[in-house]
């Protein structure tokens, strides 16, 4: 029940530390921590089989069962009306109640974290706290095998993939369901993850009206607008649509601008002017008409074919799996690190720094400000030795004179 933040900070500071990845065995409980509203109970230990019980049980009432999409991790709130037998030789007092614990989903997510830094493998405590059944989950997800719809799927390895890497973290629990489409909220997620964007301070947060606190990916569409990678669906930037379907134009224009500008950082360029558009349903006029010519051209889109003709589909949805093909494209177009996956560019890097360490910006101006006094300092003194040596000069040739 810990939060896969937290998980994953932990693993990246024994990597950091030089703690080699295949000696690292990440645990795995199979159990849940609840809390008392009188603070009576503070992270009493719930196995998941009472766990279980305790959701189904009918003398339990005021049920609220959400999944944090933040912690990645199923809480259940309920209220005990009189003593109610958690175990065996346990009871609990009447009162309300929060118990947080693991689920398939939230297995999924932390398993995920073993193949994303490559982890030697997993352990659990206990193999007698829960059911058989969620072996059935935990056995394939632990060897790649994340979902049973991916079977035999054209993009089973790239979504498999995908998912390890924590780009796919808004997946429903037991399909992933490869051709529906995406939403603008789930690319923003998946940005996110790809780039390892953290959330940023609130003062920083744009006002949306369609996307409040509280919506799973609020943090994560806050993050890539921040940083310029999505914006607002209208010119007043007040709505987001994070409902509304993401095409394969907007992909393209998102990561055309930013390969753009890494290409410029690193002195790597392609000339456009000489794109050729062999695409007949991809109007010279289509606003992303360039963007989706340079993915092409960088070998990181594709076209269709039907009827013998070439297809680009500007405006047609990208499918989860489309998705997740293209993330893993553009993986070597930017910089790992073990912390997660960070673009190379200036923009995004300085945006951060100002968020982040703003003490940084003040110094490079102090830099940029000394640099001239010191300058006009040296030049102060090079006329000051230059006027020296000419008096110098004189005197001696008054004293030549004088001998004379």
């Amino acid at each position: 029940m810990a939060s896969i933040s937290y998980v994953e900070r932990c693993i990246t500071d024994l990597l950091n530390r030089g703690a080699p990845a295949e000696k690292i065995v990440l645990g795995i409980p199979l159990y849940g921590r609840m809390w008392s509203a009188d603070g009576s109970q503070r992270g009493l230990g719930v196995e998941l089989i009472q766990a279980h019980q305790a959701i189904a049980s009918p003398l339990l009432i005021d049920k609220v069962h959400r999944y944090d999409e933040t912690a990645q991790c199923p809480v259940y709130s309920f209220t005990a009306p009189s003593v109610y037998p958690l175990y065996s030789w346990r009871d609990i007092p009447a009162g309300r109640y929060t118990l947080y614990y693991e689920n398939e989903r939230s297995l999924k997510q932390k398993i995920s974290l073993m193949h994303k830094y490559e982890l030697q493998g997993l352990g659990f405590w206990s193999v007698g706290q829960t059911d058989a059944n969620i072996w059935n989950v935990i056995v394939p997800y632990s060897q790649g095998r994340f979902y049973q719809d991916l079977k035999g799927h054209w993009a089973e390895s790239e979504i498999n993939y995908a998912i390890s890497s924590g780009w796919c973290r808004w997946v429903t629990e037991y399909d992933f369901l490869p051709e529906r489409e995406v939403y603008r909220d789930q690319v923003a997620s998946s940005l996110a993850g790809f780039f390892g964007l953290s959330v940023i301070d609130a003062a920083y947060a744009w006002p949306f009206a369609d996307i409040l606190p509280g919506h799973w990916a609020y943090e994560n569409v806050q993050s890539v607008v921040y940083h310029g990678m999505m914006g607002g669906m209208d010119v007043a930037r007040t709505r987001f649509g994070p409902a509304e379907q993401f095409t394969r134009a907007q992909f393209a224009s998102i990561f055309d601008r930013l390969l753009t500008l890494a290409e410029d950082e690193i002195e790597r360029s392609i000339a456009w002017e000489d794109l050729e558009n062999p695409f007949v349903d991809l109007d010279e006029e289509h606003w992303a008409l360039i963007p989706l010519l340079r993915m092409v051209e960088r070998g990181l889109l594709g076209g269709y074919r039907e009827n013998g003709e070439q297809l680009m589909k500007p405006d047609a949805p990208i499918a989860r799996s489309e998705l997740a093909v293209m993330l893993q494209r553009m993986q070597p177009w930017f910089a790992i690190d073990v912390e997660g996956w960070r673009v190379c560019l200036p923009g995004v890097e300085e945006a951060e720094r100002d968020l982040q360490e703003p003490e940084e910006e003040h110094s490079d101006l102090e830099e940029e400000m000394q640099q001239p006094m010191e300058e006009q300092q040296e030049a102060v003194q090079t006329e000051e030795l230059e006027e020296g040596l000419q008096e110098l000069e004189e005197e001696v040739l008054e004293i030549v004179e004088s001998g004379e």
